[in-house]
């Protein structure tokens, strides 16, 4: 079994990078397209705007997945390196601004998005919210923490 999850966390780093890649290609797209949203189709930005959204989505899975297959595997060590490396890259988005634009990755999704009655203002929101939990992260390494999982008693399979 542990063979198993080995290759897994290693699958889910390589997909962790490859979305990393594609989040930053896209950002860099979405810059450079609405500096001079004349030029560029609506369409476009709204792609880009949704592919970045959906990519937050899935970094964020699979870095808790990650962190769950480390500390099943006992690398409490790996699992921390993981949450580490997905709280620069969110400070990151938050907080660098992209080129020249003179905007970071957030405020640039937050005045591109497709925004609806239900969600007005969610991209502002979210990085209001998500600022000081980045920073609570760093005083929940200085204490205990617990982990609870479930398995399947019936599935003994090594």
């Amino acid at each position: 079994r542990n063979m198993y999850l080995e290759k897994a966390a290693e699958h889910l780093i390589e997909a962790k990078n490859g979305i990393k890649t594609e989040m930053n290609t896209a950002v860099t797209h979405l810059a450079k397209y609405s500096k001079w949203p004349i030029l560029h189709r609506k369409s476009t930005i709204n792609t880009l705007t949704s592919h970045i959204a959906d990519d937050l989505q899935f970094s964020t899975k699979i870095c808790g997945i990650t962190m769950q297959v480390y500390e099943y595997l006992g690398q409490p060590q790996n699992a921390k390196i993981e949450m580490e490396q997905y709280q620069a890259f969110m400070i990151d988005f938050l907080s660098n601004e992209i080129g020249d634009s003179g905007y970071t990755a957030i405020e640039l999704l937050h005045d591109n998005y497709r925004y609806n009655k239900e969600n007005v203002d969610c991209w502002y929101n979210f990085s209001i919210e998500l600022k000081p939990k980045l920073s609570d992260i760093k005083q929940l390494e200085s204490q205990e923490n617990y982990i609870v999982t479930l398995e399947d008693p019936e599935d003994e399979r090594e």
